[in-house]
């Protein structure tokens, strides 16, 4: 019988391609409009009607919305929940007006982003964990969009020791 080495080094990412995304779409969505009515100070039924709006805002012209790098989309708006999230937030914050300081909402939809994200239970795919415990075993890494703390967090939830190593690089510069 051959001896499989394993192999010198393994690169993935890990959103969407370790875990259901969408499993977690829901909880995901309701803990972010919670997050932003609270720390915007916008009621929560304008939020969700203005959220309402830009949905069908981007189901109408889908190519239109994504989540950016400078100009460019990088990924649309429809990959996952998360990028419909931010990018509906925008929308929904455009459309009333409010916190038009980019600044300002910059680091609101962030700490929105950051703090629902902690606000959810991984769903890995099957395989996923067996698979990180591969990644653990050798030297390899996950590169993550996400800040690599939400991810070591995915990770240990599941009692795996936390990966060696994280690398936060933007895909479009992969």
């Amino acid at each position: 019988m051959k001896t499989v080495k394993p192999p010198k080094v393994i690169i993935t990412d890990f959103d969407g391609t370790l875990t259901l995304v969408k499993s977690e779409a829901e909880k995901f969505t309701s803990a972010y409009l919670a997050h932003l009515a609270t720390n915007s100070t916008i009621a929560r039924k304008t939020i969700d009607a203005a959220w309402l709006e830009a949905k069908k805002k981007v189901e109408n012209s889908p190519n239109k919305y994504g989540w950016k790098d400078g100009d460019r989309i990088v990924a649309p708006a429809r990959a996952d929940h998360r990028i419909m999230a931010r990018v509906l937030a925008g929308l929904a914050l455009d459309s009333l007006g409010a916190i038009t300081d980019k600044t300002t909402r910059a680091q609101l939809l962030e700490a929105t982003y950051h703090a629902s994200s902690g606000m959810i239970n991984p769903t890995f795919r099957r395989g996923a964990l067996k698979f990180l415990n591969l990644v653990n075993s050798s030297s390899g890494c996950v590169v993550t969009n996400s800040a690599t703390g939400e991810v070591s967090d995915k990770v240990n939830y599941h009692g795996l020791k936390p990966v060696a190593s994280l690398a936060t690089q933007k895909k479009s510069e992969i």
